[in-house]
């Protein structure tokens, strides 16, 4: 008798929590399932229907699916040009791998052959950022209205070792300033798409700066005979921006004096006597 009462007083709980979400309109009802999701972590590729549509009549199910895909935490890899032991970037071949999204084999085949993939919207992102040997760091991505009824992005990170990375530190907080600063979405956005995504994973794959640039070309051409000198871009009070000028200056050097010399403006060679 005591367990019949029990779970007619449960059903009856069922029933009230159900008339409750029938009188919500819909965003009041995304509002409502926050809770289920709030705390759910889901590496990106494992998207899928949640589970918890299946507790609710069908009617519930796009109001379950949109609370899912604002309120959970989505992550995903990212490999940085950083080399971990040495404790500095690198501009070598393997920069190509990086400042991109990583999954696993297969994976990504089956994440896109979802339907509409790419304009399912996501507000909070994880990029755990790191080697192909160790998680470095985690940044958090989230899309948050502002009083005025736009969007901004926001960006939280934290490093994951307890290694001193002194320049990967200073990189990550430049980046994710820079990020939300200058990566403001759209009023019509409702959420990070997937190419926003992979936007925001190629602002961690770190080139050379322009000074290293320079450095780099100025002692190549040096041994070469040749001295060539930066000139101060005034116009702009700063540094020529290289990747203005042309790909020239990421390709290698070898061979290439004379290119450098007439292929890049605000340059000038001399003899060394």
């Amino acid at each position: 008798m005591a367990h019949h009462a029990s779970s007619q007083a449960h059903g009856e709980e069922q029933d009230d929590i159900l008339q409750g979400l029938m009188a919500m309109n819909s965003r009041e009802r995304v509002e409502a399932f926050r809770s289920h999701f709030i705390q759910t972590v889901v590496p990106l590729h494992l998207l899928k229907q949640p589970p918890l549509c299946e507790d609710y009549p069908p009617d519930f199910s796009d109001d379950i699916v949109a609370s899912y895909l604002r309120f959970t935490t989505f992550t995903v890899t990212v490999r940085v040009n950083y080399d971990a032991a040495c404790k500095q970037f690198y501009t070598d071949r393997r920069v190509q791998n990086c400042g991109k999204l990583v999954f696993p084999p297969k994976a990504e085949r089956k994440l896109m052959r979802i339907p509409g993939i790419e304009e399912i919207p996501f507000r909070r992102v994880r990029f755990e950022i790191g080697t192909p040997f160790q998680e470095l760091a985690a940044v958090l991505f989230t899309m948050v209205n502002t009083k005025d009824g736009g969007r901004e992005t926001r960006a939280r990170w934290k490093m994951v070792t307890n290694e001193e990375h002194l320049h990967l530190t200073n990189f990550i907080d430049d980046t994710c300033a820079y990020i939300e600063n200058n990566c403001s979405p759209s009023d019509d956005y409702d959420g990070f798409q997937l190419n926003d995504i992979r936007l925001l994973a190629g602002r961690f794959s770190r080139h050379q700066t322009e000074r290293e640039l320079a450095m780099k070309h100025r002692q190549f051409i040096r041994r070469e005979g040749v001295w060539m000198d930066l000139e101060e871009d005034y116009e702009n009070e700063g540094w020529t921006d290289f990747d203005a000028l042309g790909k020239t200056c990421s390709m290698s050097c070898e061979g290439c004096t004379s290119g450098y010399i007439s292929g890049i403006r605000r340059l000038r060679a001399r003899r060394i006597a």
